[in-house]
């Protein structure tokens, strides 16, 4: 990914959103470490871009279930129930997090 002058309209919503695919993928590949986590919550928390509020819950649900902190996947997976009820994607666990939980 090149880096864009901040000034660039969407240079930094962008620069986010590959922040988040980067390490949602991580998650996936069991490689995630302390601070991609802290910046999928950070960005769960502050965007006000819901995909990428989407696309991080989901991510951080399959990383609770990995580590088995299931109180806090549920409040994820209530999160993508409330706002993308019907995107069976988000509803589904990677293989991954099911094999290790």
């Amino acid at each position: 990914m090149a880096d864009l002058n901040p000034a660039i309209p969407g240079a930094k919503a962008g620069r986010v959103f590959y922040d988040v695919i980067l390490h949602s993928a991580e998650v996936l590949m069991g490689t995630v470490t302390p601070e991609g986590m802290r910046t999928l919550e950070h960005h769960h928390e502050v965007s006000s871009l819901i995909v990428i509020r989407l696309v991080s819950a989901w991510a951080l649900r399959a990383a609770f279930v990995q580590v088995k902190d299931l109180d806090r996947a549920e409040r994820m997976r209530q999160f993508l129930q409330t706002h993308a009820p019907h995107c069976a994607p988000l509803h589904r666990l990677p293989a991954r997090a099911m094999t290790d939980a």
